[in-house]
């Protein structure tokens, strides 16, 4: 009677093992790797939101402000009977490694940014990946490799992508507004890329890229300078007032005409008149520069012609940033001349001579 009390007894502690074991198989060979694929697809994701940063400040340098978000933390997933980890966040680091100095002819006085390194550092419990850092609009390994196409120099033009963001480390969910100016075009600029002393040799590697990458660079200690034969300044800033006083330092500065690819500054001597070419792809222009006067009307005389054939007259609007922007479309495959008149609110006048060849 008592083996046949004891076999219920003993079936059950029999099952209860054989499930402890399997809860141990699987714990021990299974959950790791479910975790490590959860951990990769919030790094990929995470990795995509970094690495569209500069699009960001593009976005808001073309349109007036655009929203970089950033959900940095990761919550795993709960299985029965399971041990996972609760959570677990990674970081994005911005720190001003030193400063750019820009002079040109168009400028009334240089202007100054602060070189920033933005890095974000993944942080997970089974998967093993590095930092990246981006430096003016490119990333790197923390090595100092370039990771993907480098936007600095295309051949002709040199690009600065300079996103001002506060100093600091940013960790679960967060959310940066960047407000813009327009890109602005510098011709015959100037620039000198010079590292603090303590970041001299742990980023130094960043000014080894810029020396080999722009033509004619200089290569110092901690510093490398270069020309520019035509510099573009991308700017995109959290700090709106930042922006604002940018501006302010632009005010004395050359108008521009742009299409979507290029900038060129509007000459004011009819002598000597800013050349465009015309091309199938661009379709319309911009009349672009900074006023000092937010959403205020701007009287626009356009004269069309060698001889001032066809005139068009019309109010304009600065937009909330001071800048003035106008959209124009030349007369297609045709070779014209045009002069932009712009009288604004405190009576003053600007004349610009442009050829469309």
């Amino acid at each position: 009677m008592r083996d046949y009390a004891l076999s219920p007894v003993l079936g059950f502690v029999l099952v209860f093992a054989i499930i402890v074991a399997m809860i141990g198989v699987i714990q021990t060979l299974f959950v790791p790797t479910w975790i490590k694929s959860v951990e990769a697809k919030h790094y990929f994701s995470l990795k995509s939101e970094f690495e569209e940063l500069v699009e960001k400040a593009v976005d808001a340098a073309n349109g007036g402000i655009s929203i970089a978000s950033f959900d940095l933390t990761l919550n795993y997933p709960r299985y029965p009977f399971l041990l996972t980890p609760a959570a677990t966040s990674s970081s994005i680091t911005v720190k001003k490694i030193g400063i750019i100095n820009i002079s040109s002819q168009q400028l009334s006085d240089p202007i100054q940014f602060d070189l920033l390194s933005v890095e974000f550092e993944p942080n997970y419990n089974y998967l093993d990946v590095e930092k990246e850092i981006m430096i003016l609009g490119d990333y790197f390994t923390k090595e100092g490799k370039i990771i993907g196409e480098s936007i600095l120099y295309d051949g002709n033009n040199v690009y600065l992508v300079i996103v001002n963001i506060s100093e600091g480390t940013y960790a679960g969910k967060e959310r940066i507004i960047l407000y813009g100016n327009p890109p602005f075009t510098l011709n015959s600029a100037d620039v000198t890329i010079e590292l603090n002393d303590n970041a001299c040799s742990q980023y130094g590697w960043y000014l080894n890229f810029t020396n080999s990458t722009v033509p004619n660079s200089n290569r110092e200690f901690c510093s490398v300078t270069f020309p520019a034969g035509k510099l573009i300044l991308v700017v995109a800033s959290s700090d709106e007032g930042w922006n604002v006083k940018l501006a302010e330092k632009l005010v004395n500065s050359s108008f521009t005409i742009s299409d979507e690819n290029l900038a060129s500054p509007l000459s004011t001597d009819p002598n000597q008149r800013t050349t465009i070419s015309l091309t199938e792809e661009s379709l319309t222009y911009y009349i672009t520069g900074y006023t000092g006067y937010s959403n205020q009307p701007v009287n626009v005389t356009l004269e069309w012609g060698n001889e001032g054939s066809f005139t068009q007259s019309f109010v304009w609007y600065t937009l909330s940033n001071g800048y003035f922007q106008l959209p124009i479309s030349p007369p297609d495959d045709e070779s014209v001349t045009l002069d932009i008149t712009l009288e604004f609110p405190d009576g003053t006048n600007k004349t610009f001579y442009v050829r469309f060849i």
